[in-house]
């Protein structure tokens, strides 16, 4: 999904692919992508007030897609004519977000769609937002940024760290997964990374480790301290203050084991959630499938309610990998998955 953001939003042609659009269309809203109808987009005002509001957010946190002509279910509708008065449709776009984020934001790139090559009246529009240099308001002068699949308002602290944020640090996640056997009631070993990609030092690193579906899984053993249950969230948790990490250095935030039982897909997962002072706040979630081959799949949070859960699937371990038993998740890479390094662990 990264790489494709990414190829688009600097990639120096106008249009996109239909592959490209419903790959983007069928993964659902998330902290990357946000759909939105053409018909609910007729009122100017309305496509001011929307658009700057959905751009402000991508560019506030880390950049994303919205797409105009798709439905809350992921529909493709059949688009719109692209001429609007004397110009394009994709002309007027880009003057409204323009004219209607303040300060003024020109990291973004607009690609259309022609559904089909006899009809002009089936465009559709695909806009991609880069990630800010500084904190950007929509035309209601409100700050937003993308939380929780969501654009959401922020709070006076969180626009200054959006606009500090070149002094911030970029961190990655790292999950490392092991087991010796693959089948119902195994033993799974995790351990929880953060490492500093840029040259600031990490302020503070904290993580909460969260266990959701009553007792699908074992409590998570996290720095040999079990962590602390939740009986109204039927959750456990546990936070871990770090002292300052610095570039290149990989912190072992925790580590701990669960227990592979038969679990549906809906309910039963494991929340990760990094935060540190200096550093955006990242959310992770991941399941044990023990009916369906037991696999390990990891997904972007949060899981949907009432959408395919697999639309949102970032990696799979399996067990026809036990040959080399020990594998990372790295959040900065686009396939997701490689071995682990000897020394790194």
């Amino acid at each position: 999904m990264l790489d494709l953001l990414k190829h688009h939003l600097t990639s120096p042609d106008d249009s996109i692919s239909q592959i490209d659009f419903q790959r983007l269309a069928s993964s659902g809203e998330t902290r990357y992508v946000e759909r939105k109808s053409l018909l609910k987009l007729q009122d100017e005002n309305e496509v001011r007030k929307t658009l700057s509001k959905a751009v402000s957010a991508f560019a506030n946190y880390d950049g994303g897609v919205i797409l105009l002509g798709v439905t809350n279910d992921g529909t493709i509708e059949s688009g719109a004519k692209d001429r609007v008065g004397t110009g394009t449709r994709s002309e007027w776009l880009q003057d409204v977000i323009t004219g209607n984020i303040s300060p003024q934001f020109q990291d973004f790139s607009i690609k259309k769609l022609k559904l089909r090559e006899d009809d002009l009246s089936s465009h559709v529009y695909a806009i991609f937002v880069g990630r800010g240099n500084t904190a950007y308001q929509a035309s209601d002068h409100v700050y937003y940024a993308r939380m929780d699949g969501k654009s959401k308002p922020i709070d006076g602290q969180m626009v200054l760290d959006i606009m500090n944020r070149k002094r911030n640090a970029e961190v990655k996640l790292l999950l490392s997964f092991r087991t010796t056997r693959f089948f119902s009631n195994s033993e799974l070993s995790i351990k929880v990374y953060l490492e500093v990609v840029n040259d600031i030092p990490l302020e503070d690193a904290r993580l909460t480790i969260r266990t959701f579906g009553g007792n699908n899984f074992t409590p998570p053993l996290i720095n040999g301290k079990t962590s602390r249950r939740d009986e109204i969230e039927d959750s456990y948790s546990y936070s871990y203050n770090s002292s300052l990490t610095y570039p290149g250095e990989r912190l072992l935030l925790a580590e701990g084991s669960i227990r592979i039982l038969k679990a549906t897909m809906n309910r039963p997962f494991i929340q990760f959630t990094i935060y540190a002072r200096n550093a955006l706040s990242c959310q992770y979630a991941f399941v044990i499938d023990g009916e369906k081959g037991y696999w390990v799949r990891l997904f972007e949070h949060p899981l949907p309610v009432g959408e395919d859960i697999g639309k949102r699937e970032l990696w799979m371990f399996s067990k026809e990998w036990l040959e080399e038993p020990d594998y990372i998740w790295d959040s900065s890479k686009p396939d997701r998955r490689s071995e682990i390094q000897k020394g790194k662990r």
